[in-house]
């Protein structure tokens, strides 16, 4: 049990925030002077199986602006989604977007051939920070009929077993906006228990049973202002291990350099809302050694600001940073206020990256700041680093020693999570 309740402050770090299915996109013929298309119909189909979401979203347009122009399609999809598969049938057949990880070019057309970052507001915030976009070759022409087609996937991330989701669908910042057809569904699959699968109130459940769930909703010539809110909740019995591997067998394909895929693993306790739960002594040890430039220290600095901020009533905490020295941000572990949290914060932005890595040595600090915590709460130490040590003690056998004997010296049990960079 105590395993469970100290889990339930490591999921907040597992998981991965932003849960909104987007819908919706438009051809922009000219952003400067707000010349828009908007869809006829849309369909969206999201399969969630075990919270990762695969969205398949179908927009049919017709030009009816009396002219031949050319144009680009936008959609905007959620931070955290990532696009596998852009399509467009035009003339009777479809043809494949290239997906690849170079920045995509975002200018828009400004109507006379040309680009421009000249946008509204409104449809800067319609667009938001992640979206989807491509220009065919073709010119379209009046009635002309172009559907596209966009694939993306998504982790979900849901607290005390439940999970909130939007189905977007609001043009209301650009237009009112009148759609043929809207058409909706979803289908659940999982190794908890589905209690409950909804969309708002206009949806029904098709089918459910004690793993698999869908719903639909179907929307005739509707005023596009509105999102539709999904929810669905998992059973709180029990601790859950869930796996999620992209490994592909027995493949020529490589992933990347180390192998044939990836894997995560989504670690969660009892998600009761009433669960008791341990108030702790947390020690955050970020490695700031030169290894880390760039993304690795950032990435770090992310994630132990996301857990400052996340922590209980009750808990307490301090920073360790190291190189090839070792620094404690306060004397001894502080109480979770407003104002500890806040210098924390401040001073872990201004992190930069230089020198050695002294393992040993931070690992070490860390524990004999134990000696004097109050006994009564649980003792977890999160260490951040992306390398092997280059300073104080080396190899791996002697840092092991040293973390064992530091252990036994602060004579108290202490959890330890290494979160490599």
């Amino acid at each position: 049990m105590t395993i469970r309740r100290i889990l339930l402050t490591l999921n907040y770090f597992l998981l991965i925030s932003g849960i909104e299915l987007h819908a919706s996109g438009i051809l922009i013929v000219d952003a400067s002077n707000e010349s828009y298309i908007f869809p006829k119909t849309t369909t969206t189909n999201t399969d969630i199986n075990n919270q990762i979401a695969r969205t398949v979203v179908r927009l049919k347009f017709v030009n009816e602006l009396n002219d031949n122009f050319n144009y680009k399609f936008v959609m905007p999809i959620p931070q955290n989604a990532n696009p596998i598969s852009i399509r467009w049938n035009q003339y009777g057949f479809w043809q494949e977007a290239s997906i690849s990880a170079n920045e995509q070019d975002n200018t828009l057309p400004d109507g006379d051939g040309g680009s421009t970052s000249n946008i509204q507001p409104e449809l800067s915030l319609y667009l938001g920070e992640n979206q989807v976009s491509f220009s065919p070759n073709n010119q379209l022409f009046e009635l002309d009929t172009i559907t596209f087609e966009i694939t993306y996937v998504e982790l979900l991330e849901y607290k005390f077993g439940d999970v909130n989701f939007d189905l977007r669908h609001n043009y209301s910042l650009l237009e009112d906006v009148t759609i043929d057809s809207i058409q909706y569904s979803v289908s659940l699959n999982s190794d908890r228990i589905i209690e409950e699968l909804s969309l708002d109130n206009i949806s029904s459940i098709d089918s459910i049973n004690n793993f698999y769930s869908t719903t639909s909703a179907t929307l005739i010539n509707t005023v596009a202002d509105f999102d539709i809110v999904g929810h669905y909740t998992l059973s709180s019995d029990g601790l859950g291990v869930i796996d999620l591997s992209t490994m592909i067998p027995d493949s020529i394909i490589q992933c990347d350099e180390h192998g044939e895929g990836f894997f995560t693993m989504i670690i969660e306790p009892e998600s009761k809302i009433n669960t008791e739960v341990i108030e702790k002594n947390f020690t955050l040890v970020v490695d700031v050694s030169g290894s880390m430039t760039n993304d690795k220290l950032g990435q770090a600095k992310e994630a132990a600001i996301h857990i400052i901020n996340n922590l209980n009533p009750g808990d307490f905490f301090n920073i360790i940073k190291f190189n090839g020295s070792v620094s404690s941000m306060f004397d001894q572990h502080v109480p979770n206020t407003f104002s500890n949290r806040e210098t924390a914060i401040s001073t872990i932005e201004q992190y930069t990256a230089s020198g050695g890595t002294n393992i040993s040595g931070a690992l070490s600090t860390a524990i004999h700041e134990f000696d004097i915590v109050n006994e009564d709460k649980a003792n977890i130490i999160l260490f951040f680093t992306d390398g092997q040590a280059t300073a104080g003690i080396t190899n791996t056998t002697g840092i092991l020693d040293a973390v064992q004997n530091a252990k036994n010296m602060a004579n108290t049990e202490i959890f330890l999570f290494t979160c490599g960079i």
